[in-house]
Formats: structure tokens, sequence, C-alpha cells
């Protein structure tokens, strides 16, 4: 009867917003967003999004510039969905107990912006 909690990218959202704010390459296939930001500190941050369809994955490079230094953050990690989620934890033993959308216990929906799971040992 143990317990599993699992916190992922919600897969559905992350797709809706490359698809909605961002375009495909046409040669790859790969769907991809660039989003420029300033933050309440003044510093001006890119976001670049990549996400291919075939393999799932999902890579990010956020630049940004301190003084004179270019500063960047990268990762690169596989999508998930809930129903692929689901059928791992099953064929693993596991059942669904609880879904969350974020850290503060609000209810998943598609839009949420994580995918926290709470599954129990069958």
């Amino acid at each position: 009867n143990g317990k599993f909690l699992i916190d992922l990218n919600n897969g559905i959202s992350l797709l809706n917003r490359i698809v909605e704010s961002g375009g495909t390459v046409k040669k790859t296939g790969i769907l991809t967003n660039v989003k420029k930001s300033t933050l309440s500190n003044n510093l001006t941050v890119e976001n670049k999004e990549e996400l291919n369809l075939v393999t799932m994955r999902w890579s990010m490079k956020r630049t940004w510039k301190e003084g004179n230094n270019l500063k960047s953050y990268k990762t690169n990690v596989r999508i998930f969905f809930l129903p692929e989620i689901n059928a791992m934890l099953k064929r693993n033993g596991f059942l669904v107990e609880k879904l969350w959308g974020d850290f503060r216990g609000s209810n998943f929906t598609p839009s949420s912006w994580r995918l926290i799971i709470l599954a129990r040992k069958i």
C-alpha cells in the first residue's frame, strides 16, 4: 500500500502554449516558440522552446544578460501525457488516487501548468 508522488510538466498545456504562440519549422516539423519578457528587476529574458512531436522531447533555452555577460539555462526533457502515465502506473501495480495542477493544490485541468499525481500501490 505504498504511495507514489510524481510531478511533471503538463504536456497538454505545454503543447497548447507552443501551438498558440509559436510556429512549426517546416523542414523538421518541430514546434517552436520564442518569447522575450522583462522581469520586475528590468532584466530581459528570452525563452526559446522546441517540442519534437516524434520523440516528445521538449527543450527550452533561457538567455539573459547580466552586465556584459550573456547567461543561459537549458533543459531537455521527455513530455508525458496523463493517459501514458496512467497506463505505466497501472502496468506497475499503481492506482491513481489524486491529481493536482499546481503546488497550491488546484484541480488538474488541460490548462494546468503542472501534472502532479498521487498513486497508491495495489
